[in-house]
């Protein structure tokens, strides 16, 4: 699905600062103040590749067999898109649920519903050619994350650090060549198919703003991938919710 084309990337900067830890500190502790990021060592579960589920479960709002129809209210309702925008998610988001483990499963999921925990290895799974925030075992890198930040540029009133669609665009190209010069391929398929699922869709999801001006906070997305912890304004929406059939799978 050609997210990028609901936000037209304006032309890059020339450069963009690098972010430290002291750049998103100030975000960060508004997030704790807040009571949505925690100091837990749990980095979730290694099968689940894809940061938005990792914290929907995390949050208790996920079971093991999800139905897809459920999951796509679920998704809508917590980041409360409407009009376009929200009729394209319904027919994406059941068309990828359908395929995520796999071209056999597709009988079974339509009918039970997909599996968070059977993706890793599946056809969306990019086999670490992607961000590489989060490794094939499942555990945070905080190394690639301050490679993402160091992408980032100061965003929104008042100002913060984030991406907006231009600066995601610059930083899935420097992932693609990455990959193509340790020979991992990095071709159309994994740069604007695979790739355009992830970061442009939290974009889409998780952003701020309008337009080119949507962005993404530093602070909020680290808090998602090391923490498995929606934002506030998020989790509230779905508040004692949750899909699917909670089985006994352990947890490592």
């Amino acid at each position: 699905m050609p997210w990028a084309s609901i936000w037209p990337p304006a032309d890059p900067p020339a450069s963009s600062p690098r972010s430290t830890p002291a750049a998103r500190a100030t975000g960060e502790d508004q997030l704790r103040y807040h009571g949505i990021m925690t100091d837990s060592t749990n980095r979730g579960r290694s099968d689940i590749p894809c940061p938005f589920l990792r914290a929907l479960e995390h949050g208790g709002h996920l079971g093991e067999r999800v139905p897809i129809g459920p999951f796509v209210d679920l998704a809508l309702d917590a980041f409360a898109v409407t009009g376009a925008i929200a009729l394209r998610l319904r027919v994406a988001l059941p068309a990828v649920a359908a395929v995520a483990n796999g071209l056999g499963a597709v009988p079974r999921d339509l009918h039970e519903g997909f599996r968070p925990h059977e993706l890793r290895g599946g056809p969306l799974d990019k086999q670490g050619g992607g961000t590489r925030i989060l490794s094939q075992a499942g555990a945070f890198d905080e190394a690639e994350f301050a490679r993402f930040e160091s992408f980032g540029v100061s965003c929104g009133q008042p100002p913060e650090l984030g991406w907006r669609i231009a600066e995601i665009e610059r930083y899935l190209d420097a992932n693609q060549a990455r990959n193509r010069a340790e020979g991992r391929g990095g071709g159309f398929i994994e740069r604007h198919i695979l790739m355009e699922g992830e970061l442009p869709t939290l974009l889409l999801l998780l952003g701020k703003g309008e337009g080119e001006e949507r962005h993404m906070a530093a602070a909020e997305v680290h808090a998602l991938y090391r923490d498995q912890v929606l934002p506030t304004r998020i989790e509230a929406r779905i508040q004692g919710r949750s899909v699917g059939v909670v089985t006994n799978h352990p947890t490592p």
